[in-house]
């Protein structure tokens, strides 16, 4: 499951089905409030999901209270994620730390 992608942050629908994915869909949809939940229906040989509940998550975030609300919620987190992206940032700060760590020559 993607959350960010190039410089788009759009409403999600989170549909996880392993590993940290059932996190990273709680926070999209509890915490960051920029998606809806997708919860797919267990079968004996894997996951089911119904296109009846596509359609469901598709006109939620398309409605206009719900939909507008997440667009809006979603592009005050691409500002605070490109906060952290620019000189000064945790992210530029992490980065440069990282790069200095690997290209440093130990003898």
């Amino acid at each position: 499951m993607e959350v960010y992608h190039g410089e788009s942050l759009l409403p999600l629908i989170a549909a996880p089905v392993f590993a940290d994915q059932c996190l990273n869909a709680r926070v999209i949809t509890e915490k960051l409030k920029v998606g809806v939940p997708l919860t797919p229906g267990y079968k004996h040989d894997g996951y089911e999901i119904f296109s009846t509940d596509v359609e469901k998550a598709i006109k939620s975030l398309m409605s206009d209270d719900i939909g507008r609300e997440f667009r809006k919620n979603a592009e005050e987190e691409k500002k605070r994620l490109f906060a952290t992206m620019v000189a000064g940032g945790t992210t530029h700060e992490m980065t440069e730390a990282f790069l200095k760590l690997i290209t440093t020559v130990y003898y």
